[in-house]
């Protein structure tokens, strides 16, 4: 929903005894808090090991408190 930027995402499950099918509303609250903890996770270990460097924690925190989310992808 939030790289396609879509309203809601159907969420099915099937058995062979049968087909669910619940529909989830994007929630912008917690896609917001979703963005900022994966943004820090991607600053914080996925791209040192991409860079072979490290972010320091003093620039990661001023980038995400900043609304600067210059580590997501």
């Amino acid at each position: 929903m939030y790289a396609c930027k879509t309203a809601y995402a159907d969420f099915i499950t099937w058995t062979p005894k049968q087909t669910v099918i619940f529909r989830v509303q994007r929630d912008e609250e917690f896609l917001s808090k979703a963005v900022d903890t994966i943004s820090h996770f991607w600053a914080k270990h996925i791209y040192p090991q991409l860079v072979g460097t490290s972010v320091p924690d003093t620039e990661l925190e001023q980038g995400l408190h900043k609304g600067n989310r210059k580590w997501a992808i």
